[in-house]
C-alpha cells in the first residue's frame, strides 16, 4: 500500500511543479504582450495583440 502513496506524493509534486512553471510563462507573456501594446501607443497606433 507504501508504494501508491508514493505515486500520488509524486504526482502532487509534478502537478505542483507544472503550476508554477505555467505561472512563470504567464507572467512573462503578460509582461512581453504588454510591453508591444504600450510601445503601439507611444507610436500613436493600437496594436492588436
Amino acid at each position: 500500500m507504501a508504494g501508491a502513496f508514493d505515486d500520488f506524493d509524486q504526482m502532487i509534486a509534478d502537478a505542483r511543479r507544472r503550476v508554477s512553471e505555467n505561472a512563470r510563462a504567464g507572467a512573462r507573456f503578460r509582461r512581453a504582450s504588454e510591453g508591444v501594446v504600450g510601445r503601439g501607443r507611444a507610436l500613436g497606433g493600437e496594436v492588436a495583440v
